[in-house]
């Protein structure tokens, strides 16, 4: 499997773990765009793992249901939540004052003037890994790519378990049917962002077997975020046992283990694919990585590990 192909493999595939899974490393290997299959080989660089159209308000915890329970809250009230995203409230936001609008990602304009940049620097595919309870906009995404001329992959699943809800079975139905049916005829390409994921929690479990299994029965990759160095084995274990393959499972927010170069060739070393994004960042008193830790983690992964790197300037903001 090639990097570039890798996390956008072509979902097209029988609806039986015993089929034949697509390889995008073949000559004719197409991938599924939200304007439907396009040829891997046509394509240069591509971005596996952004938010084009979102809304991320419960990522953090920036929902109004959940913001009085954050860290940020505490400190600065509610009284930016609300407010409109100005230059001049920047700097709180940075330091983690709750901002609906900045979690916010439905600007189309904006999307459609950053992917036409994108497209104009030699840009050819993004993945738009938003499931759908992050906001996804099948005929936003849609009417993006016929506008600016860049593919976009859709993503599929759920961000995270919803309390009781364990059904592992029925989930995975819904993710094939996302992947080979599609919604109103615009079909998902890979699976994910999933976020960070316990599997002794049974509806989170339910997410990641669910994930596992559509993956086998499509082909289709899984996008899976880190949840951190003591909980990374039991997720990929689970994702592995149900039925997933190394091979087609991105890890991204490696960027917040990329002071371990252990871990990451530990990582490495399962054979999945390592994903940084949130790259370029805006640092601030919260950040606990930069730049110059990513070029130290790649030092250590490129000499045996390059072929699984993939870089993503992904941010789960609009500020940045």
């Amino acid at each position: 499997m090639t990097t570039s192909a890798s996390p956008h493999a072509d979902p097209v595939g029988a609806e039986s773990p015993d089929a034949t899974r697509p390889d995008p490393t073949r000559a004719d290997a197409s991938i599924m765009t939200v304007l439907g299959q396009v040829k891997a080989e046509s394509l240069a660089t591509i971005l596996p793992s952004e938010h084009v159209l979102a809304n991320l308000s419960h990522v953090d915890g920036t929902d109004p249901s959940t913001v009085d329970r954050i860290r940020a809250a505490a400190a600065f009230g509610d009284s930016l939540l609300h407010a409109p995203l100005t230059i001049d409230r920047l700097g709180d936001i940075t330091l983690g004052a709750p901002n609906l609008e900045n979690r916010s990602l439905a600007d189309a304009e904006l999307a459609a003037s950053e992917l036409s940049l994108f497209g104009a620097a030699g840009g050819s595919l993004v993945v738009d890994a938003t499931p759908r309870d992050l906001g996804r906009s099948p005929r936003g995404l849609a009417g993006l790519a016929e506008r600016t001329g860049v593919a976009i992959v859709m993503g599929s699943g759920r961000y995270r378990g919803e309390a009781g809800a364990t059904d592992a079975t029925a989930l995975a139905d819904e993710i094939v049917a996302d992947l080979t049916h599609g919604t109103d005829g615009i079909r998902a390409g890979v699976i994910g962002r999933l976020g960070v994921l316990d599997p002794e929690d049974a509806a989170d479990r339910a997410v990641l077997v669910a994930s596992a299994r559509a993956s086998a029965r499509t082909g289709a990759p899984v996008i899976v975020t880190h949840p951190g160095v003591d909980r990374i084995d039991a997720v990929l274990t689970t994702l592995l046992g149900a039925g997933a393959s190394a091979n087609r499972i991105a890890v991204t927010g490696c960027g917040t283990v990329a002071a371990s170069h252990d871990s990451l060739l530990a990582l490495a070393r399962r054979g999945v694919f390592v994903l940084f994004d949130r790259l370029g960042r805006q640092t601030s008193v919260y950040t606990t990585w930069d730049d110059g830790d990513l070029v130290a983690a790649l030092t250590a992964l490129l000499p045996e590990h390059g072929h699984q790197v993939l870089l993503s300037p992904a941010s789960p903001s609009a500020s940045i």
